[in-house]
């Protein structure tokens, strides 16, 4: 068997909604985490697929956001990581592996519904992860999060991934919580964030309105990938930064 038989272009030949990024004629190349990862890694993210479209586990971050992260996390030697919302374990699973591979790092990875914390724990276990990524049921929000989650990174997270409840309120508390917790300097990124992605968010635009709001009400300037798009029928060839969805961020810097 050659490396050639794993390209994952056969995606691009479903018509399902998770591998729209395959479908785009620009897109003539692996994701990049299909580059940093073996032949039996890659036969695993297969089974992945596989194993959650039969399931119906299907709501992952798309390659643009997972690209954006562990590039981020590569080229800057990040070492501590939380994620607030793991679902079926997508992003956990690419986070985790770069940070085993490359920065010799940690995740910390929590949400609020055990079902998806117990098969987000199964494939950990199957990718030999569970030195580097520990992942907890429990609300996001929660003191008692963060304290297991400094417990196990050994400090103060460097980066803050927020992709949770897509809830007004609770996505304020987040921030409230998070933005103390982390490392001075550090980043929290938001998926979700776009003007486009409120129509998707039931509360007040949910996660764009939150980000909006806490950033008011604390001084802190944001930035939003694709933050002017208003438009959620935008396709993905015209953005640049192909997730409509759009990435919010925020440095601590005070």
């Amino acid at each position: 068997m050659t490396e050639s038989e794993f390209s994952t272009r056969a995606y691009g030949s479903s018509d399902h909604k998770r591998f729209w990024w395959w479908r785009m004629k620009e897109a003539d190349h692996d994701p990049l985490i299909y580059h940093l990862v073996d032949r039996n890694e890659r036969e695993l993210l297969a089974e992945w697929y596989r194993d959650t479209e039969e399931k119906r586990f299907i709501g992952e971050c798309a390659p643009p956001l997972v690209s954006f992260l562990i590039g981020f996390i590569a080229g800057n030697a990040i070492k501590r990581v939380v994620q607030l919302g793991h679902y079926a374990g997508y992003s956990t699973l690419h986070m985790g592996i770069i940070l085993k591979k490359i920065t010799g790092g940690r995740l910390v990875t929590i949400d609020i519904v055990e079902r998806m914390t117990q098969y987000t724990q199964s494939w950990v276990d199957r990718f030999g992860l569970s030195d580097h990524v520990k992942v907890i049921t429990s609300d996001s929000a929660s003191s008692d999060a963060a304290d297991a989650a400094g417990s196990f990174l050994g400090g103060a997270p460097e980066v803050v991934l927020i992709d949770s409840s897509h809830k007004f309120e609770h996505t304020l508390r987040e921030l409230d919580l998070w933005m103390g917790r982390l490392k001075q300097n550090g980043f929290i990124f938001l998926h979700d964030a776009s003007n486009a992605a409120r129509s998707y968010d039931p509360e007040k635009g949910a996660v764009a309105g939150a980000l909006q709001e806490w950033c008011v009400d604390n001084g802190y300037r944001y930035f939003v990938f694709n933050g002017g798009d208003a438009t959620p029928a935008k396709s993905h060839a015209e953005l640049v930064y192909r997730d409509g969805r759009g990435l919010g961020v925020i440095q601590k810097c005070k």
